[in-house]
């Protein structure tokens, strides 16, 4: 049964805007993870589980309209990478070389955005920290490579322990790098012209580089301290329109403190809730 809570009235809002058959689709997302046959209102028919379609294409399709920056080529692509992805992880899994609770963040809603903000942009130079298998990486360089401009700057200090990074606080994350694919092993070799992967603490590597960013992006150790030391630092180098974004916000207060401290910096997305505030930048927020 669908409840009217505020989420799932936001999830109904996008789903209608991107799928033609969203009636048939909804009902069936759930009470059923198998793959569903969603149409969206290009013609372009994608089969996935309901999560991915949710976490995923809807998303796409939709902040991709609100950008204007949406074509059938690109939603293809998308998707396309989306494929190759799994491919390659299933393949890793079933060969015993990583586990699925280790893989991270697989292909959702901040791939999603991303895609869909680097083919606005067009930023010049992009900086990600925390890369494991390579996921967010390969959705940045094949949007610069679509852009024909940019290049990815990524720093990583790789985890190679199956059982996970335990914090502090007893928090444990369960990513891992296994050392036999080293990080961002999942990018294709033809996109890797464009990347400069810096292995290391963020803490002592991004302090090192004199440079001007046109977009940051955080996803790597999620404590307060060094997420609030990465926003802070992007802060520092932000281009004039760049944009700062992060992974995992919700694991702490970093984000939302950091947001209250700098009062130019807004919302990305709005409208659509907490959970959707996914970056920070100075042009005008997208009213959803």
């Amino acid at each position: 049964m669908l409840l009217p809570t505020k989420n799932n009235i936001k999830l109904l809002k996008l789903l209608r805007y991107s799928c033609k058959n969203w009636f048939e689709v909804l009902p069936y997302i759930l009470t059923n993870n198998d793959k569903i046959k969603a149409e969206f209102r290009n013609g372009k028919i994608i089969q996935c589980n309901r999560y991915r379609l949710i976490i995923a294409f809807v998303p796409y399709y939709y902040f991709s309209h609100k950008l204007g920056v949406f074509s059938d080529s690109d939603f293809t692509i998308f998707y396309e990478v989306y494929l190759d992805i799994s491919k390659k992880l299933k393949k890793a899994i079933d060969d015993g070389i990583l586990v699925q609770s280790g893989v991270g963040g697989s292909f959702g809603y901040e791939e999603a955005l991303l895609f869909a903000l680097i083919r606005y942009l067009k930023p010049s130079t992009v900086v990600e920290t925390g890369v494991a298998q390579g996921i967010s990486s390969y959705v940045i360089l094949k949007a610069l490579e679509l852009n024909r401009r940019g290049r990815l700057m990524s720093v990583d200090l790789p985890n190679p322990n199956p059982n996970g990074y335990r914090y502090a606080n007893g928090t444990v994350d369960p990513v891992y790098t296994p050392t036999t694919l080293g990080s961002g092993w999942i990018v294709p070799d033809e996109l890797r012209d464009r990347w400069t992967l810096l292995i290391g603490r963020s803490k002592e590597i991004l302090p090192t580089l004199s440079i001007e960013v046109d977009f940051f992006f955080h996803d790597s150790e999620h404590s307060y301290e060094n997420m609030l030391f990465e926003y802070e630092w992007a802060y520092s180098r932000i281009s004039q329109n760049g944009v700062i974004a992060s992974d995992d916000i919700g694991w702490n207060q970093a984000f939302r403190d950091f947001a209250k401290t700098h009062p130019d910096l807004r919302p990305i997305i709005h409208g659509l809730g907490y959970e959707y505030q996914f970056g920070l930048w100075r042009y005008d927020q997208i009213e959803v």
